[in-house]
């Protein structure tokens, strides 16, 4: 099983309101040091168009960018 990390902020307005949305960075250790694999822009809210937690807004991307065949965990930063 691979191991991924990643970190979760919200996405505010230069006024200081939160646009609805988060971002995820999702990296993986390479010799010791973390490698950044990738950006998500996911909604915050549940806005009637679905919400996903960020385990499954990383596991959807990794299916859809071809990285579907391992079996992964996720740890929050």
């Amino acid at each position: 099983m691979k191991k991924l990390y990643y970190t979760v902020t919200a996405e505010v307005f230069p006024n200081g309101i939160q646009s609805g949305y988060r971002n995820i960075k999702v990296y993986q250790m390479l010799i010791n040091k973390p490698k950044l694999l990738c950006k998500i822009r996911a909604l915050a809210i549940d806005n009637g168009r679905g919400f996903e937690t960020d385990d499954v807004e990383i596991q959807t991307w990794l299916d859809k960018n071809g990285y579907g065949e391992y079996m992964y965990s996720f740890e929050k930063l």
